[in-house]
């Protein structure tokens, strides 16, 4: 009954149902076999039935290329939403940061009194401002620290 009920219902994303796109026409719903419906009593001679699903088939091509302009569609709006909220992380040489922990880093589970970040620290050195590495020392200038990707840090505001 799952299955059957995601193949049936209506996608935003391409317009249509998965299963008018694969079979051509809209499912017959298993409660219409037991309690016919008004569709379902307009078309009760045989031929009319052959003559619309033949019909159907024709145009399930173009239904299936709408369904594609139409995903397309909803894929640039879905970007366009999404960039508008999206901040560019730029970091210069000196700049103050703080430093996820190792923990973060491997993507592991720490408790929840663990900080998620270390610092602050102040870049000596960076690579490519965007998605590069830049390698980090403490604010004494003792200790540099190993190459950090940039995705490990966030700036520190004092």
């Amino acid at each position: 009954m799952a299955l059957w009920a995601y193949c049936t219902s209506h996608r935003t994303s391409i317009g249509f149902t998965p299963f008018s796109l694969v079979y051509g026409s809209k499912a017959i719903l298993p409660a219409e076999v037991l309690v016919p419906t008004a569709r379902l009593a307009l078309q009760e001679n045989e031929e009319e039935v052959m003559v619309s699903r033949i019909a159907d088939l024709k145009l399930i091509e173009g239904k299936r290329e709408l369904a594609q302009k139409h995903l397309m569609r909803y894929t640039q709006k879905t970007q366009t939403t999404y960039n508008k909220k999206v901040k560019i992380r730029g970091f210069l040489q000196d700049d103050l940061v703080l430093l996820g922990s190792d923990h973060v880093m491997k993507g592991l589970h720490a408790t929840k009194f663990t900080p998620n970040w270390e610092g602050p620290y102040k870049i000596s050195e960076i690579k490519t401002k965007k998605n590069g590495y830049c390698k980090l020392e403490d604010l004494h200038n003792e200790r540099i620290l190993k190459p950090t990707n940039i995705n490990f840090i966030k700036k520190y505001y004092p």
